[in-house]
């Protein structure tokens, strides 16, 4: 028998880009913080709905559970990983904070 050795070829190193990193770490975050993501998407929908009306409209929006409870959402925020947070005022003017849960 003929002794035949074989050259192991070393595969290429795997790398990974730095544009590669960003992306799974986006990814990642988005995964581990929903809050955060949404809220991203509601005020994009918030700027492109603004962008359709004039100088003399404005954006506006309220919680209502009954007519009389009514509240004006002035802000809105949140908290990772599953909170959605408004703030406004009630129709009395007494502040109010409403909690979401995702």
């Amino acid at each position: 028998m003929a002794n035949t050795k074989r050259k192991c070829q070393m595969m290429p190193r795997f790398e990974i880009s730095q544009r590669h990193l960003e992306i799974l770490n986006e990814a990642t975050h988005r995964r581990n913080n929903p809050a955060e993501v949404l809220y991203g998407q509601l005020i994009e929908q918030i700027i492109r709905f603004e962008e359709t009306l004039t100088q003399e409209q404005e954006i506006g929006a309220y919680f209502v559970a009954t007519p009389l409870n009514a509240v004006a959402i002035s802000t809105v925020d949140f908290q990772n990983p599953n909170m959605l947070i408004f703030v406004g005022q009630d129709l009395e003017g007494r502040p109010h904070r409403e909690v979401t849960a995702l």
